[in-house]
């Protein structure tokens, strides 16, 4: 088999372990134009310029394209409430705190962070294509999204990315290691690396829990429990029940807000010791460095998602004083090739995929999920939606006109 009959096999494959097969929730398969339709008019009914509107509809439309339905339009209600709230600023204008050519320090003042980080992410690959390599850091942004969207600006331009982001705005949702509480944010790490002859770009996006927080939401839509060892209830002890995170909530039903206040668990760092490490530097880079907001309790929280992130982004070609990337490609690529060529770990890889290197997933996903021309989503969270869309005048016609079939 080729390797793009390769990568859609492993995506169908993927996609299969995520099915409605496995949950107790009907799923809806959406036409993502449509779906991206509603949701343009959904942030048009809140305040967005048309163009505001549709780079955020794109970036979440393209998150569940992509298999990383976690940040996908599951997250536009919370968008549409806090915006209503006034705590979220449609068509905010960033905000250049200090530039020192290849040190920036910018301010998103509360706005749409796929547009604010979009515009930050741009002015620091355009200072690292001058200088080699720019640090910029961006403070006070509402929700990010995916960071590996971020990231693939970089990678698409032959940059090397990395991203520090911190979570605040709102209590706490991560347990340190050795804590019986919440003390963090999922705070997500990001590394990028472009790859050669079109293949997809190396991109590690992680949550520094091990599980982040959209996930745990799917999984009370979809009325699932969670594997042991994911989230502890608020006494300190191992749940299975996603409902530990979402006080007052009931599973296979649509939710509020993600950030609701209540006695709610926590989510478990990722690697004990070595995701919490990760975890508070998030929090020391993205916003101590930037004079951003921390999750320290004596910070307003709104209740809002409030990112800051530091992010680096640099050249290979001048940091490996190679002429062209051709090198530095050549080296990459006989590097992935030995790690990919490991034997099977079957009780890892019982579906005989094969070792993956980060971002080759996300490509395989998106690849399926285009080629089929719609993306699965738990009736859960297309409730909800249906529900916040009706409350800011988007019709039933419209959201109707996203759905393909119902699965049961």
């Amino acid at each position: 088999m080729g390797q793009g009959g390769h990568s859609r096999g492993i995506a169908r494959a993927l996609r299969r372990c995520g099915s409605s097969s496995s949950s107790s929730s009907p799923f809806v398969t959406l036409r993502p134009g449509a779906v991206e339709d509603v949701c343009r008019a959904m942030l048009e009914a809140c305040g967005s310029s048309s163009e505001e509107a549709r780079t955020v509809a794109e970036d979440l439309v393209l998150s569940n394209l992509r298999g990383h339905d976690s940040h996908g339009v599951g997250y536009l209600p919370e968008y549409i409430k806090t915006a209503r709230a006034g705590k979220l600023v449609p068509n905010q204008t960033l905000q250049v705190v200090s530039d020192l050519g290849a040190l920036l320090v910018l301010d998103a003042q509360r706005g749409y962070g796929q547009v604010m980080a979009r515009q930050a992410m741009d002015m620091a690959i355009s200072r690292a294509e001058s200088h080699g390599v720019c640090l910029a850091t961006l403070r006070n942004s509402h929700h990010l999204g995916r960071i590996g969207g971020l990231a693939q600006r970089a990678t698409d331009r032959n940059l090397a990315s990395v991203h520090f982001v911190n979570v605040a705005g709102h209590p706490p949702l991560v347990a340190p290691f050795r804590g019986a509480d919440a003390r963090l944010g999922t705070n997500p790490v990001c590394l990028a690396f472009p790859m050669p002859n079109g293949q997809p770009p190396v991109i590690h996006d992680m949550a520094t829990s091990k599980v982040a927080l959209g996930k745990v939401r799917q999984a009370l839509q979809r009325g699932d429990e969670l594997p042991l060892g994911l989230v502890m209830n608020a006494a300190g002890n191992d749940s299975t029940d996603p409902g530990v995170m979402f006080p007052n909530s009931t599973r296979g039903k649509s939710l509020g807000s993600t950030v609701n206040q209540g006695q709610r668990g926590a989510l478990i760092a990722a690697g004990e010791h070595k995701g919490y490490g990760l975890a508070l530097f998030s929090e020391i880079f993205a916003a101590v460095a930037s004079g951003g907001q921390t999750i320290a309790p004596h910070h307003e929280k709104p209740p809002a998602i409030l990112n800051s992130m530091m992010v680096m982004v640099f050249d290979p070609v001048r940091t490996s004083g190679a002429s062209s990337m051709e090198p530095v490609y050549d080296e990459l690529s006989k590097l992935v090739e030995y790690v990919q060529g490991s034997p099977h770990r079957t009780q890892e890889d019982p579906l005989d995929e094969g070792v993956l290197y980060p971002g080759q997933r996300s490509q395989c996903t998106f690849d399926d999920r285009s080629e089929e021309g719609g993306f699965y989503l738990d009736m859960g969270t297309w409730s909800s939606l249906q529900e916040v869309g009706a409350e800011v005048g988007v019709s039933a016609e419209a959201f109707a006109r996203c759905v393909e079939k119902v699965e049961r």
